[in-house]
């Protein structure tokens, strides 16, 4: 089978029983609800509308999406319904892109402790980043932050990194004046990677001890912030930063480019490159990879 017309569903279909033969069934709550939604998006399972032509009077029903988060055939429609809300919250001012990224060394812990690990890792970036900022010798203010989780890489492979959304300027301590950052730059990285690191450090040994004593001790010396880098001015900026990272999914049918009775082809950008490149794994695999991003409530 070739696309176009593959869906992640038509994958499931062909391949769930060989993942749970493989894998067992799946443990978290969200991913069995998944799983239910995929299948059932956009058919009877969903109820639906039934239409009319009033030309030639046939009949046809149209099936309501599942409106899952994790499923690829409803989330562009959900971009753009989170877009235009997001629309008023814009600054008149510049933005920012920065990243933070996990180490290679924790993906194992955040993916047995996901709901604990993921939510501390928006939360303590966000706070370095605004706790650097607030330094007068750089911003001296606090910026306006929206934070976005990815759990993955092009080949659906576990790899926890947040996308921050910062504004070109901030509120002062007093509260009652606006600071705009110097020209292209808002804070350096090579300050803000061991400050993540650190903060994240002491968040984990207070809260969960138990984890800490799990975590390399090299871990605290790698990379946590990959890049800030500005996204330009006004509206058509942002909104391509936030339609580009916001309410993704790990694939869609896009980059699927065919499926036998064993294996899923699909397209991936190689990080380094930016070339397009493909990679062919079994089915059970890439069931297996797409429910390690469908995350917990």
């Amino acid at each position: 089978m070739s696309a176009p017309g593959i869906e992640v569903a038509d994958v499931f279909r062909r391949f769930l029983d060989d993942y749970i033969a493989e894998y067992g069934q799946p443990r978290l709550p969200s991913q069995r609800r998944a799983i239910s939604d995929i299948l059932g998006c956009m058919t009877e399972a969903m109820g639906g509308r039934r239409y009319r032509c009033e030309d030639c009077a046939e009949s046809f029903w149209h099936y309501h999406g599942c409106r899952n988060r994790s499923c690829p055939r409803c989330h562009g429609r959900q971009i753009q319904e989170w877009i235009e809300a997001r629309t008023a919250q814009l600054l008149p001012c510049s933005y920012f892109h920065v990243v933070a990224t996990v180490p290679a060394e924790l993906r194992r812990v955040f993916l047995a402790e996901q709901k604990y690990m993921y939510g501390l890792l928006m939360k303590v970036s966000a706070r370095a980043l605004c706790e650097l900022a607030a330094d007068r010798r750089y911003l001296g203010a606090v910026p306006a932050v929206m934070s976005v989780l990815h759990t993955w890489t092009g080949q659906m492979l576990e790899h926890p990194h947040v996308h921050m959304l910062v504004s070109g300027g901030g509120v002062t301590a007093d509260g009652n004046s606006w600071t705009e950052c110097a020209p292209n730059f808002l804070v350096p990285v090579k300050r803000l990677s061991p400050l993540i690191a650190r903060r994240f450090r002491e968040a984990v040994s207070k809260g969960r001890p138990d984890l800490s004593a799990r975590i390399p001790e090299n871990v605290w010396k790698r990379e946590w912030c990959s890049y800030c880098r500005p996204t330009g001015e006004g509206r058509e900026a942002v909104m391509n930063y936030l339609g580009r990272y916001v309410h993704r999914v790990a694939i869609n049918r896009h980059r699927i480019v065919s499926m036998d009775d064993s294996h899923v082809v699909f397209r991936h950008k190689h990080h380094d490159t930016g070339e397009w490149k493909t990679i062919r794994i079994t089915g059970a695999e890439f069931i297996r990879r797409f429910l390690l991003h469908v995350l917990p409530r």
